[in-house]
């Protein structure tokens, strides 16, 4: 349970961070 919430917030982050690169390129 522990190591499926920290993958989901693992791709939480990527997805963020991913949107906020395109959106500052």
């Amino acid at each position: 349970y522990l190591k499926c919430s920290h993958v989901k917030h693992t791709f939480n982050v990527n997805v963020s961070f991913k949107q906020a690169r395109r959106h500052t390129h």
